[in-house]
């Protein structure tokens, strides 16, 4: 399974590498496409901007910006490349880039900002209103807002509780807020320093906008119609709340006037801050006319009404207080009626001053080609300001442009026209499209949608469109006059003829005019519409089209332009699910036939979720259709559609690029469109938050009505909390009745049982349990012999183990630095002995002096023999550790083989095992194991083979000693090498003749040269092992050579005046001796360093098994696979390509392949680094991860010097085409590989990483069976005498193989082959044929002059000689050091050979001479240290006397006391000294004494195979023991529960015993029955009292919720509110779950006590559920307890509800994990979107792909169904 699943991530790779492969070549191509086509259309010699952009451009354009922002990872080396695309391709997608400003990947925002700032530098007027608004919005602060607008978005102006209850979009996070900005920020910059003076204007222009986009009238009519529905329902609300007060008979009139008071402000609180906030914005010092005016005439009574709504309270009418806004709300509707035109210097007389200035139009549409930008620029503003009147109060501006045109423009508040914005892109889009398709004449209009922020904006004025509700209501009006000739009567609304049809059908249909329209029959709606369509003429728009036309064709032309953009118009519209297509959103330009829509707020399906739900795809209703001519939507309509839905289809991923913007910006609110009005918005307030308004406001309330109840509340929390505490009581005691019972119960059936079992015994005498006794007896016979047996392993596998571990921490102290550093302490003569200072000279003159000499005569002469046997001893010592030096070395090699062939850690690790194994199966496997290794570890002696494969190595070593031995004497036979400094170039250079003599030297080199590449070229895979005549590797002949040419070639051109080409082939022909250099350095590394550190890794402690789980085996593990799957054979043809020569079959380089291996060797390196490449010393196996490091870097670096090589002579190729002409030009270049200049270096490191890897792999798989010759449990020696074989490829026939598969060595030239070979393909790829190629030119262009003859330079000659000795000298010292290394590595294995294959067969016996000299050593330490103990006792028992007699002298004599601690300071010192040697004496001592008896143990004597034979027998009888006790335990398993319930006597079964225990069990169940009966009886009984208790809590329970259930209502409103799980929200929730649990506690307790009076079957399930149950049920009063504590602290009016107690646990709510979530949700919705527009354009909006005719025929079916049109909303007016 492992390998399936790695099978599938390497197709994985594979395929996505592909792919990603495919995107950045089509990357390439887009940006090269884009780059050709805009230098063709560069008219910058023409004066003008080219803004007419292609199809192909534009597709082109999208896809590489959806490539950069959906798969920037593997293109980020082509990042820079798109963002340097030119500006004039992307100058139309300004929004698409825009809306991705805030992509999470900095690289894409990066090109993304590099685009747009050249976009800014070239396009300016494309960016400048968007960037400036948007940067001049992020960067000011509060003081800063100087218009209303700004203020505005500080405002809470928002809707009723209803309208807040849906769902409402949630705000972008603040880094993705940021991201945008901070992209803002940078064009903003960019167009500061490329247009300052259009900045500046724009900054002017957008701020005096915005101060004019709502007026403060507007702003207060806007703000009190708004909030006239929830002031109404606010104050029936008030009105129903005092009512209730009024009317509760526990109050006292004092609390009911506070609650009454306090109700109302909560209440009102919300408004009362909004209109304090407005008063606040239109209160400060006027700044204009307009500001003035208002204050004046509205000032006063403003805050006269704001008074009456703080003060007055009056219970009966509480509305009286908002009259006073009542009557100003309609004042100030008749005064903006009256005030629809305005002047702007009243306005805004900063915005009316402005004039010539160099800030192009909005929108940048228009063009003057007069102008040196080429755009229309803003002249002045025109003077008169007209007001539409309509909800939003949209400014109908106007603008004299510098072509003398007056631009007129909307401005409208309020509104969020980027949608606009980015559907007129689509529209402009579709209309390229169009056009690039042929069908030009399908286009539509469309116009410039400019916004300045989130809530304002310019829209170009379409001044030839009428909207066609003009042409209904011009109608009516005929209609009016004509019916009503003497009084016309006022003319119907839509919705007021629609109502009236309907009130009139239901009076005819017999229903209730009240029906709400959800439930109106669809048949009443379809009789409305048929009715008023009846009524109304179908051809008022045909007749107005046909009146504006001046002939025939003009009207067939404005018809049919009508159809085709009306069919435009219906299909896109459909696509991106335009909806809200009322009469007036269509306009119709009456005299060309143009159909434009206006208002895209409704669109992406919007409309299917408005209040009334819209059911058509576009508008084709009887007037649209009449207008198409006589065949309606069946002619020149439906061909229209149908081309224009094909042109949609055909390029979908244009439109859906476009769309994409939507996922990365989604502007709208993807929610269910509302009819809340312009003022609908929440918006927040810098110092006081609404909904923390709305909050407190309902704590209020809720604190009130918690007054109101608080009598009732303290009356149900007493008798609640009595009923659950009566219910506890009986609980308890009817669980304790059950407790008794079922013991009872248990017991008698156990009677029952054991009745029958005795009756059973009675009368079977051939029952099993009568045989009980005697298979009892046997197993604890068995069972105890077993335990004795398990004692014998167990003290085994001890004493093994002990023996191991002393093994081990003797081989650690050999192996370590401390045996060197002991050496070198003992045997310095300047450390401290105890014989430096002997301890009785402080006491000498005292013992003279009171006649103590012979004391002292004696102390001398025992001193001068205990210093003798000192030294001895640490002579003696000395010895002996210099005798465990070699054994160390051997060790520290070899350690694996020494530690875990040992037969004591053999025992040790399988008596451990067997210890541990518990069935007689894992015994017998531990058994089988042991017997088979224990067959390999005692074995025969070696045989020939052995001995064959000792000689081979003992000859090998004898070679290397006379090569080592030849060297050193040709070194020894040179002159002396010449000291630094000794070639001197400048007196070389000054020779007269030089440059002749250097360029006929060189000629003569270079042929030379050609020779040795030419034998390098032919040598093919035996370059590893070709060598010269004096036995030297040929590379470093030719390493020679190669840096003599390079010295001719150095001192030939400082000869001659240097160029520029002549430097470049300078630098090339050096880097070629680097490469010649590295490829010698490595070779020399690996076999003086990294050979023998390698081998001594694979060697360490560790078994085999285990070794093939390190890291090394899983560094070859990751080579072979990567290997195995397709690396090798990939690069088995690109390596002979890369080779040259007559194997070569095509030059042609497989690209597919080559990528192939950049991919793989991508990830193998990728993997290689992240497991091995570590810099954490600390690390374990950091040698291990340092070694793999230095395997692959001495490597790679050859191959990194081949790469810079190449790179040489691509400089250098153009200067030596020069010398093709020559033969040994084309000699050389016949030798060079075909294909390696071609590739790229990546590719080159690649492949040649490819070798290198087979390189390493071959080299450490070759080390690691090099490592069987030293393992005892590998495969036997042969005895069969076999030829010699080669070692490989190009072997030297350097491996020693033995017969039959067994043990191999091999030299160390055979283990390094690998990396020859490697080297040597590595010079034959790109080390011969160039540097030949340099050397001819250099040499022809340099020839000597025709005719001269003597070109003999003798300091020349002698210059070279000197360099060739010095370089010989190097050479050979080199040599020297890599024979040394082999030399010791094979003296090594030697020793250890013989040491672990001793036998009678092999000509040393190194461990024989070792134990011995090592026992005699021993003997003499010993025998030393013995002596040293002798005299010492002597010693200390004078230095005894001398203490006792100054100890004496100094307690009558105060001087001696100094004698005395001299002396003893004396003493203590060399005692410690003593001691000191002594320890290290006895240390090394036991130490050697170890060594000698574990490699005593080594040895395979008759004693130690009767030993392991004993062993192996006593782990067989172990084996069998646990087999018979799983026997008895398997048949005494059948009988023991009869066992148990019989409790039989120790001495057996008798009859006469069974008879007394039937008597007794008829005894005992005669009792048993009667007790059960009276428990029974009890819990019948205490049923019933908990039955009547639950009924009591049950009604406690109702009457509590009845209660509770108007608070619950008041913190339901609050948990919406509130944003955390914390207040409200946790108090609804523990009372519900209070509720909710208490309900099914109650439940299972009647369910039980129900039951139990039944029966008594369900004892058992209620003793055990019953802790549970009563826990529950006083968590629950503990809850109920907490729920009435927060009452009565909300009572108080403290809103800190505390957290319920740890017990209840309150799952986290949904509405929290629905804010966290809305952010994704919002996002998965608007992709939602965008795959059905996709739908749409793939052909299957029904979920079946139609043609292109079907779709449209659906669409056009659905438009027209009579049945659809009759649900549409009556202001949609569906009968027009």
């Amino acid at each position: 399974m492992p390998g399936a699943v790695s099978q599938l991530c390497s197709m994985y790779d594979v395929l996505t590498g592909k792919i990603y492969y495919n995107y950045t070549v089509a990357v390439r191509s887009y940006c090269r496409y884009l780059h050709l086509s805009a230098g063709e259309k560069d008219c910058a010699a023409a004066g003008g901007p080219v803004e007419k952009t292609t199809h192909r451009e534009l597709t082109t354009a999208l896809r590489l910006l959806k490539l950069l922002t959906t798969h920037h990872r593997p293109l980020d080396e082509l990042v820079e490349e798109i963002s340097r695309t030119p500006a004039l391709q992307w100058y139309r997608l300004t929004p698409q880039l825009l809306a991705r400003l805030g992509h999470s990947e900095p690289s894409v925002r990066g090109a993304l900002l590099a685009i747009l700032c050249s976009v800014a530098r070239q396009y300016p007027h494309k960016l400048v209103y968007n960037c400036v608004e948007r940067y001049c919005r992020d960067n000011q602060v509060e003081h800063d807002k100087s218009d209303l607008a700004d203020m505005i978005e500080d405002l809470d102006l928002g809707g009723s509780e209803d309208q807040e209850s849906r769902t409402t979009p949630e705000k972008r996070s603040e880094e993705h807020k940021d991201l945008v900005s901070g992209g803002y920020a940078v064009v903003y910059n960019t167009l500061l320093q490329h247009c300052e003076e259009i900045v500046r204007d724009v900054k002017v222009i957008v701020t005096e906008l915005r101060r004019v986009n709502l007026l403060w009238a507007e702003l207060w009519a806007g703000v009190l119609g708004h909030k006239y529905s929830d002031i109404t329902r606010k104050f029936n609300q008030l009105t129903v709340e005092l009512r209730r007060v009024s009317s509760n008979s526990t109050l006292t009139a004092e609390e009911k006037i506070n609650i009454a008071s306090t109700k109302q402000q909560a209440l009102l609180t919300p408004l009362l801050v909004t209109l304090k906030r407005v008063i606040g914005l239109t209160s400060r010092p006027p700044e204009t006319t307009y500001e003035e005016e208002f204050q004046t005439k509205f000032g006063h009574k403003i805050a006269a009404a704001m008074t009456l709504m703080e003060t007055c309270v009056d219970l009966k009418n509480p509305s009286r207080c908002w009259s006073k806004f009542e009557e100003l709300h309609g004042e100030l509707q008749e005064y903006i009626k009256s005030k629809l035109t305005h002047s702007l210097s009243d306005i805004s007389p900063l915005l009316s001053k402005l004039s010539r200035l160099s800030t192009p139009l909005p929108g940048g549409t228009h063009h003057d080609y007069r102008s040196s930008s080429g755009y229309v620029t803003i002249e002045s503003f025109h003077e008169d300001v007209h007001v539409l009147p309509t909800k939003t109060k949209p400014k109908k501006i106007g603008i004299l442009g510098s072509d003398g045109r007056k631009y007129i423009y909307l401005f409208k508040g309020l509104e969020d026209l980027r949608l606009d914005e980015r559907i007129m892109q689509l529209l402009q889009v579709c209309n390229v499209m169009l056009s690039s398709a042929g069908q030009r004449e399908y286009g539509v209009r469309q116009y410039s949608v400019t916004p300045l922020g989130p809530r304002s904006g310019l829209i170009q004025w379409i001044g030839s469109g009428s909207p066609l509700f003009s042409l209904y209501k011009r109608w009516q009006q005929r209609e009016n006059v004509r019916s009503n000739a003497d009084l016309p009567a006022a003319v119907l609304n839509c919705s007021e003829i629609f109502h009236n049809k309907v009130h009139a059908v239901m009076a005819k249909m017999g229903l209730n005019e009240k029906l709400p329209r959800a439930e109106w029959p669809p048949e009443l709606l379809q009789e409305v519409l048929r009715q008023l369509t009846t009524e109304t003429p179908s051809d008022l728009l045909a007749k107005e089209l046909w009146c504006s036309s001046t002939s025939p064709t003009h009207w067939w032309s404005t018809v049919k332009r009508y159809t085709h953009s009306s069919a435009a118009m219906s299909i896109i519209g459909y696509v991106i699910g335009l909806g809200d297509r009322h009469l007036d959103n269509i306009l119709v330009d009456f005299h060309k036939g143009d159909v434009v829509h206006i208002d895209y707020n409704v669109c992406f399906e919007k409309g299917r979720n408005l209040r009334v739900p819209e059911r058509v795809p576009c508008r084709l209703t009887p007037n649209i259709t009449s207008a198409f001519g006589p065949t309606g939507v069946e002619g020149t309509f439906r061909m229209a559609c149908e081309v224009i839905l094909g042109v949609l289809r055909n390029n979908r991923e244009v439109v859906l690029s476009l769309l994409d913007a939507f996922l990365y910006d989604p502007l709208i609110e993807w929610t269910s469109a509302n009819d809340e009005g312009v003022f609908g918005d929440v918006v927040k307030d810098g110092t006081v938050n609404r909904k923390e308004l709305e909050i407190e406001s309902l704590y209020s309330l809720l604190s009130c009505r918690i007054v109101e109840l608080n009598v009732s509340l303290k009356t149900n929390k007493n008798s609640f909390t009595v009923s659950i505490g009566g219910l506890l009581k009986v609980l308890r005691t009817f669980s304790d009745s059950f407790s008794r019972l079922i013991p009872h119960e248990d017991n008698t059936n156990n009677v029952i049982a054991r009745q029958r079992l005795l009756h059973e015994l009675k009368h079977d005498p051939d029952h099993m349990l009568w045989a009980l006794q005697e298979s009892v007896e046997a197993q604890a016979a068995h069972r105890t012999a077993h335990t004795t047996l398990h004692k014998r392993v167990n003290l085994a596998a001890e004493e093994y183990k002990t023996q191991h571990n002393k093994f081990r921490a003797i081989l650690e102290f050999i192996e370590g630095n401390v045996l060197e550093t002991l050496i070198g302490e003992l045997s310095n003569s300047t450390s401290p002995h105890p014989e430096d200072t002997p301890s009785y000279l402080p006491a000498l003159e005292f013992l003279n002096s009171t006649g103590q000499g012979d004391l002292v005569t004696q102390n001398e002469a025992v001193d001068a023999e205990i210093n003798l046997a000192l030294a001895a001893r640490r002579t003696a010592t000395v010895t002996a550790l210099r005798a465990l030096k070699p054994y160390g070395s051997l060790v520290s090699c070899f350690k694996r083989y020494f530690v875990h062939q040992h037969p004591g850690t053999f025992w040790s690790e399988w008596l451990e095992k067997l210890l541990y194994q518990n069935s007689s199966i894992g015994c017998e496997d531990v058994c089988a194991q042991c017997e088979l290794s224990a067959s390999t570890h005692v074995r025969d002696t070696p045989g020939e083979a052995a001995q064959k494969l000792e000689e081979r190595i003992q000859e090998h070593c004898t070679t290397l000693k006379v090569r080592l031995t030849h060297v050193m004497e040709q070194q020894a036979a040179l002159p002396p090498a010449p000291p630094p400094g000794t070639l001197n170039r400048d007196i070389l250079l000054q020779t007269e003749g030089v440059t002749s003599a250097l360029s006929t030297s060189l000629a003569t080199l270079t042929d030379t040269w050609l020779m040795m590449e030419g034998t390098v070229h032919e040598s093919g895979n035996t370059l590893g092992s070709l060598s010269t005549f004096s036995g030297q590797w040929f590379l470093e002949e030719l390493g020679s050579s190669g840096k003599l040419a390079a010295e001719h070639v150095d001192l030939l051109l400082c000869t001659v005046p240097v160029t520029k080409p002549l430097m470049k082939l300078r630098q090339s022909v050096q880097q070629s001796v680097s490469f010649y250099d590295d490829l010698i350095q490595a070779y020399s590394t690996y076999g003086t360093i990294v050979l023998h550190e390698t081998l001594k890794t694979l060697h360490s402690e560790g078994t085999l098994e285990q070794q093939k789980c390190s890291l090394i085996y899983e560094y070859i593990q990751i080579l072979d696979t990567a290997l195995q799957d397709g690396l090798a054979e990939d690069c088995s043809e690109l390596f002979v390509q890369l080779r040259g020569g007559q194997d070569v079959s095509s030059t042609i380089i497989d690209q597919e392949k080559v990528r192939s291996v950049c991919e793989g060797v991508a990830a193998v390196q990728e993997r290689v680094k992240q497991q091995f490449h570590s810099n954490d010393q600390k690390r374990d196996d950091y040698k291990i991860c340092l070694l793999i490091m230095c395997l692959e870097s001495l490597l790679s670096k050859t191959i990194d010097s081949l790469v810079t090589l190449c790179d040489s002579h691509r400089d250098v190729a153009d200067i030596v085409a020069e010398v093709d002409h020559l033969p040994e030009v084309q000699k050389a270049a016949s030798l060079r590989s075909p294909v390696l200049l071609s590739l790229e270096n990546s590719e080159i490191h690649s492949i040649l990483y490819v070798a290198l890897m087979q390189a390493v792999l071959t080299y450490l798989q070759g080390c690691f069976i090099h490592g069987n010759l030293f393992d005892r449990t590998s495969n036997r020696i042969s005895t069969d005498n076999e030829e010699e074989e080669d070692g490989g490829e190009g072997g030297e026939g350097d491996v020693e193989q033995s017969g039959g598969g067994g043990l191999t060595w091999s030299t160390s030239d055979s283990l390094l082959h690998p990396i020859k070979h490697f080297l040597g393909m590595l010079l034959q790829t790109g080390g011969i044929g160039y540097y030949s190629t340099i050397l001819c030119y250099i040499s022809y262009a340099h020839q000597p002059i025709s005719g001269e003859t003597d070109i003999s330079c003798p300091p020349l000659t002698k210059y070279l000689q000197t360099w060739h000795l010095a370089n010989t000298h190097h050479r050979l010292t080199n040599e020297a050091k890599i024979l040394k290394s082999s030399l010791q590595r094979c003296q090594l294995e030697l020793i250890a050979f013989q040491w672990l294959h001793e036998g009678p067969q092999l000509a040393g016996s190194p461990r024989k001479a070792f134990i011995t000299d090592l026992t005699n050593k021993i003997s003499a330490l010993d025998e030393a240290h013995r002596e040293v103990q002798a005299k010492q006792q002597q010693y200390t028992s004078i230095e005894s006397k001398i203490h006792q007699r100054l100890s004496w002298a100094a307690g009558s004599n105060p001087a001696t006391r100094d004698v005395l601690s001299k002396f003893e300071a004396l003493l203590q010192s060399r005692a410690a000294l003593v001691e000191r040697e002594g320890k290290y004496s006895n240390d090394v001592l036991e130490m050697c004494q170890g060594v000698v008896q574990l490699e005593t143990q080594r040895e395979e004597t008759e004693r130690s195979k009767v030993r392991h034979e004993n062993l192996l027998t006593m782990v067989r009888k172990f084996t069998e023991s646990i087999g018979i006790l799983e026997e008895y335990s398997k048949d005494l398993a059948q009988t023991s529960e009869d066992i148990e319930l019989l409790s039989a006597p120790e001495k057996g079964l008798t009859l006469s015993w069974v008879d007394s225990e039937l008597s007794a069990c008829k005894k005992q169940l005669n009792s048993a029955t009667g007790k059960q009966k009276q428990l029974t009886g009890e819990i019948k009984k205490h049923a019933d009292h908990v039955l009547g208790e639950v009924e009591k809590v049950k009604d406690q329970a109702a009457g509590f919720v009845k209660l509770v259930s108007e608070i619950a209502e008041h913190l339901s409103s609050l948990s919406q509110k509130e944003c955390s799980d914390h207040g409200a929200r946790v108090l609804l929730k523990s009372y519900q779950k209070f509720v909710s649990d208490l309900k099914v506690l109650l439940s299972t307790v009647k369910e039980f006590a129900a039951k139990s009076k039944k029966d008594l079957q369900g004892g058992e399930e209620w003793v055990r559920r019953s802790p549970e149950i009563l826990d529950d049920l006083m968590k629950l009063r503990t809850l109920l307890e907490w729920i009435f504590r927060q009452f009565e602290i909300l009572s108080t009016g403290d809103q800190n509800i505390a957290q319920p107690p740890p017990i209840i646990n309150i799952a986290p709510s949904s509405a929290s994990k629905t804010r966290l979530l809305a952010l994704p949700e919002r996002n998965h919705f608007a992709t939602s979107v965008l795959k059905r527009v996709q739908s749409k354009l793939d052909g299957r909006d029904g979920g079946v792909v139609v043609s292109v005719q079907d779709q449209v025929s659906a669409v056009i079916n659905s438009a027209t169904s009579h049945s659809n049109l009759s649900l549409m909303y009556e202001g949609w007016t569906p009968w027009v």
